[in-house]
């Protein structure tokens, strides 16, 4: 890749050269005095100089790092029938897209413990150690990330709540997150709001399969 963009200078350096007339050596600076601008001729050469430097210093200005995605849907389940399905984090690889692996590496109390999950996508797998806290009470599972290659932050709440229809429930979940890669960040942000999607999706037909069993 360096022969490849050192190649492509010399070629705009050439083409710059063998624009100007016989016998002179043309410098930037003289064609900016006598015209009192950069001529035409030079300006590719200002801009793939411009690119090369962006590209060897990873500047990405448009790149978002940081994410936050709300969702929220009504399901015929009850509140306490999804809770079920969220607070028990060590099932998730039994039924969670992009989940292979789910454990509770320590109890804290009955409704606090750190999880760890591998994560898979495409070519990524990755591992993730979070602090869960549950709430039976309001029907609460939050999330808060504490060792992560992949992330610098990843926190997110699940919120079950009860409808005018007792066999209804209203999933509320919420998440923020943020790459430490750039080249993590630019893969993820495009499809994490689907893969997001594709994971409700599971919570609910998880609930839907545990109550068929009853």
């Amino acid at each position: 890749m360096l022969r490849t963009v050192k190649d492509c200078t010399t070629q705009c350096v050439h083409s710059f050269l063998s624009s100007s007339r016989p016998g002179a050596v043309p410098t930037m600076a003289s064609y900016a005095s006598a015209s009192g601008r950069w001529p035409s001729s030079s300006r590719p050469l200002a801009v793939a100089t411009q690119q090369i430097r962006t590209f060897f210093n990873f500047k990405l200005p448009s790149l978002e790092m940081e994410k936050t995605v709300d969702m929220y849907k009504v399901v015929p389940h009850t509140p306490e029938q999804m809770y079920q399905v969220v607070a028990e984090v060590e099932k998730y690889d039994q039924f969670l897209p992009f989940c292979c692996r789910s454990t509770v590496l320590r109890q804290h109390s009955p409704e606090k413990f750190d999880a760890q999950l591998t994560v898979g996508f495409k070519v990524f797998q990755e591992k993730y150690t979070s602090r869960v806290q549950l709430d039976p009470e309001a029907l609460l599972v939050k999330a808060e990330l504490l060792d992560s290659d992949l992330f610098s932050r990843m926190d997110s709440t699940w919120h079950l709540q009860p409808t005018k229809d007792p066999s209804q429930c209203r999933i509320v979940f919420h998440v923020e997150f943020a790459m430490k890669s750039a080249l993590h960040a630019a893969a993820i942000n495009t499809v994490f709001e689907d893969i997001s999607k594709q994971q409700m999706a599971a919570f609910v037909r998880r609930a839907e399969s545990l109550r068929s069993r009853r």
